[in-house]
């Protein structure tokens, strides 16, 4: 936030207070038989092009804060802050419009934080890139990339069993009278296409997903044990190289990844 006020800026002359149904991201309830979640985000108001936050008080109300800056997090708009930087999570703003129920909400933001936790594996791998090559002499690149890949393939094992968890969620809450979803991905992937939807109701394109995912799951699953309980995968040798960090072909790793496409022919180097 910024230390000084715009001149433009009028300050209001006392706090504003409000309650949560008065939010102005609130619209409707599409299950009142429910009891009903709000999520307490901050909202970017498009016609006036500025931020407000809500902040709890004791007797209920929210107080209204209208920060100077914003600079990252999560926040509910119709239309972006700043285009080249925000990212529409439709999947989140779903949930919050249709599903806004506290179990759904909590479920979601455990998939959120798995999203958060990939998205920072990708910027330290160019921190650490840049660190790296900087430091010419410093050999530990080698166990720091070997700690990196196996946080990946665990944030992505979580990842698979937590997006489970909100259809298993919103499937207790909505279709109460079905059997009760297992709360392991890793058993409804391995469950026949006829007998998801037999069993549990899953309409086709749900049931679909399920399947469709289960041949990258338990391929990655497996490498992921394999390192985690095993102490095998990890590779032996990983090169630093100007552009990125790199592996041998022939390493096992590499070898059990390479039925997913992942290596393209303009990144392969001569050794």
């Amino acid at each position: 936030m910024t230390g000084e006020t715009p001149a433009n800026l009028a300050l209001p002359s006392g706090p504003t207070f409000i309650r949560p149904g008065e939010l102005p991201y609130i619209s409707f309830n599409p299950f009142p038989a429910y009891r009903r979640a709000v999520p307490i985000l901050p909202y970017y108001d498009c016609d006036n092009r500025r931020f407000e936050m809500y902040i709890p008080q004791s007797d209920g109300r929210l107080l209204v804060m209208r920060p100077f800056d914003y600079v990252n997090g999560e926040d509910i708009a119709r239309e972006p802050a700043s285009p080249g930087r925000d990212a529409n999570m439709t999947f989140t703003f779903s949930i919050f419009q249709h599903l806004n129920y506290p179990e759904v909400i909590t479920a979601q933001n455990d998939v959120f934080q798995d999203v958060i936790g990939m998205l920072a594996l990708f910027h330290k791998y160019f921190v650490l890139l840049d660190y790296f090559n900087s430091q010419p002499d410093d050999l530990t690149y080698m166990a720091v990339m070997q700690t990196e890949i196996a946080s990946a393939l665990g944030n992505h094992r979580s990842f698979y069993d937590r997006l489970h968890n909100i259809v298993r969620v919103i499937h207790k809450l909505l279709v109460p009278t079905s059997s009760p979803m297992p709360d392991s991905f890793r058993k409804m992937a391995a469950t026949p296409l006829a007998e998801l939807a037999r069993r549990y109701g899953l309409p086709d394109h749900l049931a679909n997903f399920y399947e469709r995912r289960s041949r990258i799951f338990f391929k990655l699953r497996a490498i992921r044990d394999n390192i985690y309980h095993h102490g095998h995968t990890l590779p032996r040798t990983v090169f630093r190289l100007p552009d990125g960090f790199a592996l041998t072909t022939n390493d096992v790793l590499a070898r059990e990844l390479d039925e997913f496409s992942i290596w393209p022919a303009e990144l392969l180097k001569s050794n």
